[in-house]
């Protein structure tokens, strides 16, 4: 019973208030080192998704070079093909031509 009114007295206030404040500055530490490497995360996934949407629109404008109307027709007249008609897929695969209706 002795031992429960030691700690219950107001010369142990001082040093419960202490305790309290830093456990407080521990935990505003702890959750700033989380957030920072929270942050780290996400500035790495947006450089590799900016390295991805990149290489997405590069090969998109390639794609597009590749399948330009004049383009198709130089390829169906080098080919011997007929003018392209609406509709018509023309095939390319390995340098050779193949034309699809």
């Amino acid at each position: 019973m002795r031992y429960f009114s030691i700690f219950q007295s107001k010369e142990i206030q001082p040093f419960k208030s202490l305790l309290i404040i830093l456990v407080t500055f521990f935990i505003i530490a702890l959750l700033q080192i989380t957030l920072r490497r929270l942050s780290y995360s996400l500035y790495q996934f947006n450089k590799t998704f900016d390295e991805v949407q990149d290489e997405y629109y590069s090969s998109l404008r390639t794609y597009r070079k590749m399948t330009q109307t004049q383009r198709l027709d130089q390829i169906a007249q080098k080919h011997f093909l007929d003018q392209k008609k609406e509709g018509q897929i023309i095939q390319v695969i390995d340098g050779r031509a193949v034309v699809i209706d």
